[in-house]
């Protein structure tokens, strides 16, 4: 490898090295934040990783040819150490700047969900509710009134039947 590929290699494990201590103080941050359970914690925790390690090999095999050194990792570790060091405290305030963000527009989201979808179909059920509960009453009153009529005309009926019977009865 000739000096202008190892000058290369440090500067992008030194960025790589700083990037990931970022990711990872953010990471903390909302770990800080939201309480994460452990099960789920572990999990992250293994994808960060995982996620780490691939960035590293994919850099180094993209900038040295794959070929890893141990001032490779020198100066991966020494990025990380810089940002601590550094720019943690801006991390830490840009991170928690962005969740306040992602909480504002999540809960304006929940806003305009709840007042735009949600309250009119709630509205639009309580009316059907109560139209339904209407039609209801006012087919048991069409069904009373309807059987008090049939009631009435099958008397009457039942009544003309009896007479006009008796009326072509055989004397013998």
């Amino acid at each position: 490898m000739d000096f202008q590929t190892q000058y290369q290699v440090l500067i992008s494990m030194l960025l790589v090295g700083a990037f990931l201590e970022a990711v990872f103080e953010a990471y903390r941050q909302c770990h800080k934040i939201y309480k994460f359970r452990r099960l789920l914690l572990h999990f992250l925790d293994t994808c960060f990783w995982i996620m780490a390690s691939l960035l590293v090999f994919s850099v180094t095999y993209v900038k040295a040819m794959g070929e890893l050194r141990f001032y490779s990792l020198c100066f991966l570790g020494l990025g990380a150490i810089i940002h601590y060091v550094l720019l943690r405290k801006w991390t830490i305030k840009v991170t928690n700047m962005v969740i306040h963000s992602i909480k504002t527009v999540v809960r304006g989201i929940k806003w305009i969900v709840t007042k735009l979808i949600i309250s009119p179909c709630i509205f639009a059920w309580r009316i059907l509710c109560k139209l339904w509960m209407l039609l209801a009453g006012i087919g048991q009153w069409l069904v009373l009134v309807i059987m008090a009529l049939v009631g009435l005309l099958g008397s009457v009926v039942h009544w003309f039947v009896c007479r006009c019977g008796s009326l072509f009865k055989k004397n013998k």
